[in-house]
């Protein structure tokens, strides 16, 4: 089942997808629990997906452009000196908030830096009872699972 959870200080809500019973279409389950997790999470709110072996950005993506919404991604599986700077993540998330956008960090799992700056600038949006925030913004916080051996492992 798709779980949500909030903490108050952080004000997260999250998409559990480590339920999958073999049945179906892995990735139609992503796309329904997404969907759901969009229609539920309020804005303010970050929507945390766990899924294993499957990247739901392009779930997201798909779901994004069947709702005529804008995808801003910052992807922090990249080499460190590829990866947008904090300045930049934090504008393009203000960017994002405040025109609707969706805002999405891949490969969360790979740098706690980024998930700091994102918790402080929710904090800071709450503080400020979401002024600013448009109602059909939403941040989505994506971590990788990976269930099968890596090639470091053999």
């Amino acid at each position: 089942t798709t779980r949500f959870t909030s903490t108050s200080m952080a004000t997260f809500d999250t998409v559990d997808n480590d339920d999958h019973n073999g049945r179906g279409n892995r990735t139609d389950t992503i796309r329904t629990k997404l969907e759901k997790a969009v229609i539920k999470v309020q804005p303010g709110r970050c929507i945390i997906a766990i899924c294993n072996d499957v990247n739901p950005i392009s779930e997201i993506e798909l779901l994004a452009h069947m709702t005529q919404k804008k995808v801003y991604a910052v992807d922090c599986g990249l080499k460190v000196r590829n990866r947008p700077k904090p300045n930049q993540i934090a504008a393009a998330f203000v960017e994002a908030v405040r025109s609707g956008y969706w805002f999405t960090v891949l490969h969360a799992n790979k740098s706690i830096g980024t998930l700091n700056l994102l918790e402080n600038l929710m904090k800071e949006l709450r503080e400020k009872n979401l002024e600013g925030v448009h109602e059909e913004s939403r941040v989505f916080i994506c971590c990788l699972l990976y269930t099968s051996p890596s090639p470091r492992d053999s």
